[in-house]
């Protein structure tokens, strides 16, 4: 006979925090032994709750039983490990919304293969006829050629009109591989001669280095211009000051009147 399972309730419904840890953490030790009953008590206690949050994520009950069967096995596994259970309900939500997410990849993906396989086939089916969902589009083989002077071509049995494209992928080919061929294709083709060579490491090592030595250079020169303009500027101020100083008899000398008598001597 079956036995059956009743969740318990969740945190602070007419019982303490402390009492709902230690039941919590009794069936975390009885998981982590392999008991299977204590297992179908954990899966039944947390899965309503999972389904529900992976719900509000993908807002798909199929994909979201599933992503909440995958929680729920990835949490049996990791309780096997030294998890805290004060820790433990947290990780767990954290988890379901991390596969949820997940699965959501996965759906924007199938849409988007499906949306991909609509446009092929509405390309080349014609008008009241249909073209089965797993049909590949390879180049015509001797063995199904049409005639010369047929105005259609035989695509794996099916006639496609000259008008229609001819679309060539491999079986089981990836639709999005298909696309990153043809984009790097299409700009290899427009990039033509106008390819970059790989760089020289010696060539621009070398040139580095010349780079700081010329900087280092203009760098002293600097350095040397602004002393000697500073000192001019101080023998300016000195000549100036010594003038006034002399007109209006403050100072009587300070070194002016030997410049005075040797270099205007000159003019």
């Amino acid at each position: 006979m079956s036995k059956k399972f009743h969740s318990e309730p969740d945190i602070g419904a007419n019982q303490p925090q402390k009492d709902y840890l230690d039941k919590l953490e009794k069936l975390i030790a009885r998981v982590r032994t392999g008991d299977m009953d204590a297992t179908a008590q954990f899966i039944l206690r947390y899965n309503k709750k999972i389904v529900s949050i992976a719900f509000d994520v993908l807002q798909d009950e199929e994909l979201a039983k599933k992503s909440a069967k995958k929680t729920l096995e990835g949490a049996v596994e990791q309780l096997r490990q030294n998890i805290r259970t004060g820790a433990f309900e947290p990780w767990l939500m954290w988890l379901t919304r991390s596969d949820a997410l997940q699965y959501t990849q996965v759906k924007r993906l199938c849409n988007t293969q499906v949306m991909q396989q609509e446009v092929l086939q509405s390309m080349v089916t014609k008008e009241g006829d249909e073209v089965p969902a797993n049909i590949h589009f390879t180049q015509r083989s001797p063995d199904n050629a049409a005639s010369p002077d047929s105005s259609d071509i035989i695509h794996n049995g099916i006639p496609v009109p000259q008008s229609a494209p001819v679309l060539k992928r491999p079986p089981n080919a990836s639709i999005f591989q298909e696309e990153r061929d043809e984009f790097i294709e299409s700009d290899t083709e427009r990039q033509g001669d106008s390819i970059v060579p790989p760089i020289n490491n010696e060539k621009h090592k070398r040139a580095g280095r010349r780079f700081k030595c010329k900087k280092r250079m203009m760098q002293r020169k600097t350095i040397v211009l602004s002393i000697i303009i500073s000192l001019l500027c101080l023998i300016l101020l000195w000549a100036l000051f010594g003038t006034l100083a002399r007109n209006f008899n403050v100072f009587p000398d300070l070194g002016y009147s030997w410049f005075d008598d040797n270099f205007f001597e000159l003019f």
